[in-house]
């Protein structure tokens, strides 16, 4: 018999397990007892806000724990207490569990294996997934020409849709499952193939872009079907003076090539959301950081509604997401990839804001090294010529970064949002969103690049 343990039960565990137990229990966790004939043979641990980084990112529950008295070792117990993690998440809404193991551990090693998880590795452990999501499979046997060798596995690191690696004898590609409130939105086909149509535009033109291979409505779900494109992207700590000097020639050229092509509205979309807005999501939330951010958020806003005149009057066709997840690096060969944001933008917004993103602001930092690399690679001199860095600056942090708290706000504390997009969204806001709201309230990003220095540029 498998039982879920109330917290205040948990303590009375521990001298079964002779110091191995931990109390790993919390708000995201639940704690599982195995029993036989009434008697305590095993425990398991899943939580839904895992501390290993691209688990937590992409809202993907964690096997935190897993222990089975020796006496009972491979007699299947062990199997049972996973399989019961793995329908409690699937049931959730989740569509993939994982385990983080130690490399030496290969017993545990060997259960995952056998029991279908699929592993990579990362520094001193491997992290390991399972699929737990139907459709997509089913998705795969109706779409593609072959069938599939394995299960699809997740790539880790998305933070609004997901994405499946699938192998076939012949062909590997890469599978976006659009976010369920972005597939439900209005037109949302038409939008997605005017994008990749845009990306082709570029990759027809020299720019190392991946663009779709198809776009497809399923199940009441959207999904993209790409070419699997070999290559890493880069954790923040990776990114360097040499990554961005090839960025900014990057966006350069990105910028020059400005393809013409018929779009149905002839000014960049923003995100735009009132005051009244703000304060209403941000009380009902409760969170106490962002209820002493709302005032500077709040005065943010108006800079931001401020700007878009400005902005408008120097547009062209460009990517408009180009932060460091959305580039695949094969060395110092990069491939651009994510172009459903594609579309009409302020070129000097889009530079000025991505490299900012590039030298840390979503980790509360700012690399002075990186940001100049790249903005000096872009244009030597006179760069900020036809646009002031003032409206660029709020243009960027109104439009990405207070339009992507907004969601994950949204995500966070809206019951219509699923269970596992909940935990996905609680865990960006407070992970990411707020410390980075923060930190350029309290470093003043904004007189950084208003200096005499930056305004040489």
């Amino acid at each position: 018999m498998i039982t879920l343990v109330k917290s205040d039960e948990i303590d009375k565990l521990s001298p079964l397990f002779k110091g191995c137990f931990q109390k790993q229990l919390n708000i995201s966790s639940n704690f599982y007892i195995l029993s036989v004939n009434g008697f305590i043979i095993a425990y398991g641990v899943l939580t839904f806000q895992s501390a290993y980084p691209l688990f937590l990112k992409g809202g993907i529950p964690e096997i935190k724990d897993l222990n089975v008295l020796v006496e009972y070792r491979n007699k299947g117990y062990g199997t049972k207490l996973v399989n019961h993690m793995e329908a409690t998440a699937k049931q959730m809404g989740y569509p993939a569990i994982g385990i983080v193991l130690q490399k030496e551990n290969k017993a545990a090693h060997h259960l995952y294996s056998k029991l279908g998880y699929v592993s990579d590795e990362c520094d001193r452990e491997t992290y390991s997934t399972k699929c737990l999501d139907d459709t997509i499979t089913a998705f795969c046997n109706e779409h593609l020409s072959e069938k599939l060798l394995k299960s699809p596995e997740i790539i880790l690191g998305g933070a609004l849709h997901r994405s499946w690696k699938v192998v076939t004898a012949s062909n590997s590609y890469a599978i976006k499952e659009l976010n369920p409130k972005i597939a439900r939105k209005l037109g949302i086909i038409k939008s997605y193939e005017l994008t990749e149509h845009i990306a082709n535009e570029f990759h027809l033109k020299g720019l190392p872009a991946i663009a779709a291979l198809n776009v497809f409505s399923y199940n009441e779900g959207i999904y993209i079907i790409y070419p699997f494109a070999s290559g890493k992207t880069l954790s923040f700590t990776e990114i360097d003076v040499c990554h961005a000097k090839i960025i900014g020639s990057l966006f350069k050229d990105l910028h020059a090539l400005n393809p013409q092509i018929k779009l149905d509205d002839p000014l960049p979309h923003f995100d735009l959301f009132s005051n009244d807005h703000w304060t209403a999501i941000i009380k009902n939330s409760g969170e106490t950081k962002l209820l002493g951010l709302l005032p500077t958020i709040l005065e943010w806003n108006n800079s931001y509604h401020a700007s878009i005149l400005e902005l408008n009057k120097n547009i062209l066709i460009s990517h408009r997401d180009l932060h460091y997840h959305n580039v695949l690096w094969n060395n110092l060969i990069p491939s651009i990839i994510d172009w459903e944001s594609a579309g009409l933008t302020n070129p000097i917004q889009e530079s000025i804001g991505f490299a900012l993103e590039w030298s840390g602001i979503l980790h509360a930092t700012f690399r002075k090294e990186i940001f100049d690399a790249i903005l000096i690679s872009y244009a030597p001199q006179g760069f900020a010529k036809n646009t002031p860095i003032q409206e660029a600056f709020y243009g960027w942090l109104g439009n990405s970064i207070l339009g992507w708290t907004e969601f994950n706000i949204r995500r966070a504390y809206d019951k219509t949002f699923s269970t596992a997009e909940q935990s996905r969204g609680l865990a960006i806001l407070k992970e990411t969103m707020i410390p980075c709201l923060a930190f350029i309230k309290e470093q003043s990003i904004n007189e950084i690049l208003f200096n005499k220095d930056y305004a040489k540029i």
